[in-house]
């Protein structure tokens, strides 16, 4: 029964709206830095990290002594299609939709994360965002909402697969005001 520890990046350096692949800000290093001391108390047999900037930086602070694979199914929700201007009011709009109401290429981009996870065979460490966590929360519980938790920058949401069905378990830290993508 492998585990899944999936690590938030840390702050980023900006938003969606003026960057769509920030890295880490300063205060984002030093959650990495903070997570890494909680990390070091779990067991994984692998590691690996969306390919955006802000997850991969948090991975190297966070796991630095271990080989870092990117990722592709674990990267954030696309919206390639959506003007910059227009990211930050998509995004918004999606968090507090349902899964059957999100566009066709999210509902790919969610089947693909979720056989990703349920293929796991070894006890995984990721590093990546707010709606893959909350995809997968979804996937397990069966909720409908795209959003289900408010994870923290550089929180650990833990899951289980069993018999190739995801399990949620817990997650550490949750945002107490509004959601902070």
């Amino acid at each position: 029964m492998p585990k899944l520890y999936i690590v938030r990046h840390g702050h980023p350096e900006s938003g969606w709206s003026q960057d769509p692949d920030p890295g880490l800000s300063e205060v984002g290093q030093a959650q990495a830095a903070e997570a890494a001391k909680v990390l070091a108390n779990y067991a994984y047999q692998q590691v690996v990290s969306s390919p955006m900037a802000r997850a991969i930086q948090t991975a190297r602070v966070s796991a630095s002594e271990l080989d870092i694979q990117t990722e592709q199914a674990i990267r954030e929700i696309p919206s390639y299609w959506v003007p910059s201007s227009q990211r930050q009011s998509w995004l918004d709009n999606t968090l507090r939709s349902t899964w059957d109401s999100v566009e066709p290429e999210i509902k790919v981009w969610r089947e693909s994360l979720t056989n990703w996870a349920t293929s796991l065979e070894k006890d995984t460490l990721a590093f990546s965002h707010f709606v893959v966590i909350n995809a997968l929360i979804a996937t397990a519980t069966g909720a409908e909402n795209v959003v289900n938790a408010l994870p923290d920058h550089c929180a650990i949401a833990e899951f289980e697969i069993i018999d190739g069905q995801l399990h949620f378990l817990s997650i550490d830290k949750e945002l107490d005001s509004s959601v902070m993508v």
